[in-house]
């Protein structure tokens, strides 16, 4: 009897073991999915931002430029 108890707590705790190790590796995995979800949320964050001010910049530009292109039509028609 005492044997089977002895070999019944071995097993137990090798089932105990084995689930705990799963467990372990699944909340790992989930972690690790949480941390690359958020690392491409904020790339893909910091690509827009980074686009946008491209954006405004070729924007900005081009109004600068029209407007001195007809700031100078106008001197040159008052001319």
């Amino acid at each position: 009897l005492e044997v089977v108890v002895e070999v019944t707590a071995e097993a137990a705790t090798e089932v105990v073991e084995v689930i705990a190790k799963a467990a372990i590796a699944e909340v790992l995995e989930a972690a690790t999915a949480k941390a690359s979800e958020a690392a491409i949320a904020k790339a893909s964050k910091a690509a827009m931002a980074k686009a946008s001010e491209a954006a405004m910049t070729e924007a900005s530009e081009v109004i600068m430029s029209e407007a001195l292109e007809a700031a100078t039509s106008e001197v040159s028609e008052a001319a």
